[in-house]
């Protein structure tokens, strides 16, 4: 007899606390104790075809939110969990094809530009880009389909990274978030990292003022120390623009880079590097493990991270002022154009340095 197989696929909108009920919410109202009902009912259905050796059921659960599922759930699977990775660019751009056969689409959508841009997005959210861009190009006083564009879902990518424009900012916020974001763009451009710069704009989004869209170059598995160190380099990039006038210039605007880069930082202590040296150490960055680290290696932990922190600022410090025209050629262009493509900053930067070297070059031969 062929064993029947029961698929359950929670909708994508449903909440799976209240599917599958996380018991981090026992004790605050109705909610919970709905909760843990749901859990209860599908650990005794659970437990029902486990109790059979020979039972010719098998439960499949799927989800995107695994976290949020109770463990006790998990414990009663016979087989484990299997994670199944989100497409790679090939398979992305076979579902966007896949999906444009359901919508009228505009001539100009490039599939394969968009599987690039849609890097570690899950089927999903390519789903949820095509609808987003209905919902960008819609007209309530039209009752028809629009024809999707490539930058309503160019657009669309955007939002559902970053959310959307949320804003106006003011003259002198343009200023800032301009010099902000082009001293990030400068320091990535000159040094070697994993990833590429697709956007960098000052329209602010969700709680950014503005912001690098740094995409990975490729799919891999490993990032090398060079490119985790230089990732923080490129954090501090921001920072460093807006110290130029002044320490006393730095806004709130950095705190969220400093927290990336720390965190880079005490990856690469976990790993066992530190400046100058390599030692055998391994400090878990689990929550729940940092949580029981006695007062001293916590102290131990946070200072080899700064140690980090203060070498990748002096380097990031000295790329930077070698590379100030081109930072002002950039921070203009963003004040002017307030978006860039990845190609479009790069050419303003190699158009200065492109210059200098030919003012060198006439020095030389005079």
């Amino acid at each position: 007899m062929e064993a029947a197989i029961i698929l359950l696929l929670p909708s994508a909108t449903c909440n799976l606390r209240q599917f599958a009920g996380s018991r981090e919410g026992v004790g605050k109202g109705s909610a919970s104790i709905e909760n843990i009902r749901n859990v209860t009912t599908l650990l005794q259905e659970i437990d029902a075809i486990n109790s059979k050796d020979d039972s010719d059921v098998i439960l499949v659960v799927a989800t995107n939110h695994v976290e949020q599922l109770d463990k006790a759930i998990l414990s009663r699977s016979k087989n484990g969990t299997i994670a199944i990775d989100n497409p790679k660019k090939v398979e992305r751009e076979q579902l966007i094809i896949g999906f444009m056969n359901s919508y009228q689409c505009a001539e100009d959508i490039n599939s394969k530009s968009l599987a690039e841009q849609t890097t570690e997005f899950s089927v999903r959210d390519i789903e949820t880009m095509f609808s987003t861009a209905v919902q960008i190009l819609i007209d309530p006083d039209k009752n028809e389909a629009p024809t999707l564009t490539m930058s309503a879902l160019e657009e669309a990518i955007t939002r559902i990274r970053l959310g959307e424009v949320t804003r106006q900012l003011t003259a002198s916020d343009r200023e800032h978030s301009a010099r902000h974001e082009a001293g990030h763009a400068i320091i990535h451009f000159y040094t070697d990292t994993p990833r590429v710069l697709e956007k960098i704009t000052i329209l602010p989004r969700a709680n950014n003022g503005g912001y690098n869209l740094f995409l990975l170059k490729e799919e891999i598995a490993f990032i090398s120390k060079d490119h985790l160190y230089n990732m923080m380099m490129v954090m501090m990039g921001g920072m460093i623009a807006e110290t130029l006038d002044g320490e006393n210039k730095i806004t709130t605007g950095v705190a969220q880079d400093l927290e990336e880069a720390m965190k880079i930082a005490k990856q690469l202590v976990s790993m066992g590097f530190y400046p100058k040296q390599i030692k055998p150490y391994f400090y878990s960055l689990k929550e729940r493990d940092v949580a029981n680290y006695s007062e001293a290696k916590k102290q131990e932990l946070e200072e080899k991270a700064a140690a980090y922190l203060d070498k990748a600022l002096i380097e990031a410090k000295g790329i930077f002022n070698a590379h100030q025209d081109e930072w002002k050629a950039l921070t203009q262009a963003l004040i002017e154009r307030s978006t860039l493509t990845g190609n479009e900053a790069k050419a303003v930067i190699d158009s200065v340095a492109n210059k200098e070297s030919t003012s060198i070059s006439k020095v030389k031969t005079l």
